[in-house]
Formats: C-alpha cells, sequence, structure tokens
C-alpha cells in the first residue's frame, strides 16, 4: 500500500539519514515480543534531563524555541540521525482517490539494526503482529485479518502462527510501504519522515507553538509539495515528536531498546505454502 501522507523513493531512505535501518540486519534470539511503549512525555522528559546536564557542562546553546524554522529542522535532523531506535504510531486514512490505499493503523519499533516490530490492523480486516528483520517479514494475523486477507484455506494454515517470507512478497503488500522501485517494511516511512524531507529549509515556516502529546513543540511547515505540520520538541533534545496533525505520524521512545526476538521456527508457516490465488 502507498501510506496517504509518506510517499518516498527508494534512495532517500539512506540518502536522507545514513540510518542502518536501509540495510539488511540479522540475528536475534526465538521466542518474545516487544517491550510495551512510554509516553511521548516521559521521552521528551528523558531528553530534557540529557540537554540538561549538557548545559551543566557549560553548553550555551540557543534554545530550539528561539530558532529560525530553518535551523529548527536542521537540528532535528540531526537529532533524528542519531537515535538508536524510536516507535512510531499512526492511523492512515485513505485517499478516495487512491484505491490502493488502505485504512491502516500501526504501532511498531524499530532499531538502527533494522529490526520493526509491533502491531497492524486494518479497519474491518483484523489486526496483526508484525516482526521484520534483514529484508524477511513475520506476520501473525488473527482470525479475521487471516482470512480477508488470504483466504479461508491460508487462515486454517496460520491459525496461531506466523506467515514468514521476503519483505518483498506480494503477500505482505497491504502491510507495507511502496516506492516507485519497491516494498519496503512500514518502520521505513518512520526513518524517512523523520530525516524530514524538505526542499529548501530558508524557506520553511514557523507556524507557532503546540503541545503534542503532552511536549511543547515548535510547529514547522517545510518547503516543498506534500509537506505538512511538523512538529519539532521545543525543550531538551529536539527530536521530531509528531509528522502531520490529526492522523499524523507520531514518534514516541527515542533510544529505547527493541526487544526484538525471532518467531520460533515451529510456529511459522513459509509464504510459499499459501494457496496460489
Amino acid at each position: 500500500m502507498r501510506l496517504a501522507g509518506v510517499r518516498f523513493g527508494a534512495a532517500v531512505c539512506c540518502a536522507a539519514m545514513g540510518l542502518a535501518g536501509c540495510a539488511s540486519a540479522t540475528g536475534g534470539t526465538e521466542g518474545g515480543a516487544q517491550k510495551a511503549p512510554t509516553s511521548p512525555s516521559a521521552s521528551a522528559a528523558g531528553s530534557a534531563s540529557g540537554s540538561a546536564s549538557g548545559s551543566a557542562s557549560g553548553s550555551t546553546q540557543t534554545p530550539t524555541a528561539d530558532l529560525s524554522a530553518g535551523a529548527v529542522l536542521q537540528r532535528a535532523r540531526a537529532a533524528g540521525a542519531a537515535v538508536s531506535s524510536f516507535t512510531m504510531s499512526f492511523t492512515d486514512t485513505p485517499d478516495p482517490a487512491d484505491p490502493d490505499q488502505l485504512p491502516l493503523s500501526a504501532h511498531l519499533s524499530w532499531d538502527r539494526a533494522g529490526h520493526c516490530v509491533g502491531q497492524v490492523s486494518i479497519a474491518g480486516r483484523g489486526s496483526a503482529e508484525l516482526v521484520v528483520s534483514g529484508g524477511t517479514t513475520w506476520l501473525k494475523p488473527d482470525a479475521r485479518f487471516a482470512r480477508a486477507e488470504f483466504g479461508p484455506t491460508a487462515a486454517a494454515m496460520l491459525a496461531g502462527k506466523y506467515l514468514k517470507g521476503p519483505s518483498a512478497d506480494r503477500h505482505f503488500a497491504d502491510v507495507s510501504t511502496t516506492t516507485d522501485e519497491d516494498q519496503q517494511d512500514l518502520c521505513q516511512a518512520g526513518v524517512v519522515t523523520l530525516s524530514i524531507p524538505d526542499e529548501d529549509d530558508q524557506l520553511s515556516t514557523r507556524l507557532g507553538r503546540a503541545t503534542v502529546g503532552g511536549v511543547p513543540t515548535v510547529d514547522i511547515l517545510p518547503d516543498g509539495k506534500g509537506t505538512t505540520d511538523t512538529f519539532i520538541a521545543a525543550e531538551g533534545t529536539p527530536y521530531l515528536i509528531q509528522s502531520g496533525k490529526q492522523g499524523g505520524i507520531a514518534f514516541t521512545d527515542y533510544g529505547r531498546p527493541v526487544a526484538f526476538q525471532l518467531p520460533p521456527a515451529d510456529q511459522t508457516v513459509d509464504v510459499s505454502r499459501l494457496p496460489r490465488g
């Protein structure tokens, strides 16, 4: 599928940030799930305390809230490029003119090793657990999701199990984000959003201040086609807190370890075993 607010070229992911989510990753231990997320305000509080300790050691950096729009974006990109992990949440509202879009919601955690884990759901079609690593996807659908996406025969095969296959496989298209060149896991939408694509920082606009998820932010509108309100933490580390207004992508848990574990082999069904159709 194409996310309504996130359309990007394959090269942008690596070029914009140099994050390892664009590269393959392997490893992990078997059996288990990710940790529960903390709130945006808790994440911001940790960032603020880190910033305060830097000030105590002699830093005289201008507060983010006092910078120009372009300078805020540049500082936020630098902060984003240094993160080891994040959690992203969104509910995508389909464009009625684009039949490829679905009402998808997701709560996913990414780390620099390229792991992507969490929950996805499609309105009217159920939900599924998602695990991605090294170009391989494991999807554990509930019964409703399995029937809607793969049909009744496949749903019976997948009861309580993960569907495993290459992330670019067509069976994972509805829980992936696509470009003109390829299909990638949903966390890559977060990686690109965190890079804050912009045509010219000097033409960006400050829209004021706002509190988002309990975090004081600066609202910036980057320059370029398709850009949207970009809320940057005004205090502490200038992380991107949310891209877009209602229905935007929200970011939390910067730097929190992602509890990635490979699903056990005896709980997986290879995508090649699904009925053709």
